[in-house]
């Protein structure tokens, strides 16, 4: 259905269908309705996004309540697929410090 067709539907509607001021009150309530709930949507979602970008910073887990910051434990297979798909070497330790003579 093209814009002016629906608009010419909606006139006509308008003309034959119950009075406006019976109409109105409702249109006024679901509008309210959804504008209030669309907004109470986006408010969660951006706090969800808050809240999990808290918590996830840089690779570690940060609780909130406890204000305790934990790593991300990966599992074993998990690194070992990463160093084959990135072809990464593992370091060699450094030498020990030099004993001091007395």
């Amino acid at each position: 259905m093209t814009a002016a067709r629906c608009w010419e539907c909606c006139q006509h509607s308008r003309k034959t269908g119950p009075p406006l001021a019976l109409i109105q009150p409702g249109c006024a309530f679901i509008t309210d309705f959804c504008v209030n709930n669309a907004k109470a949507v986006v408010d969660a979602w951006w706090e969800l996004g808050d809240d999990l970008l808290v918590k996830y910073n840089h690779f570690r887990i940060y609780d909130a309540d406890t204000r305790k910051v934990d790593r991300v434990q990966t599992p074993e297979s998990w690194n070992r697929a990463v160093i084959e798909y990135d072809k990464l070497m593992p370091m060699t330790p450094p030498p020990p410090p030099p004993k001091k003579k007395n």
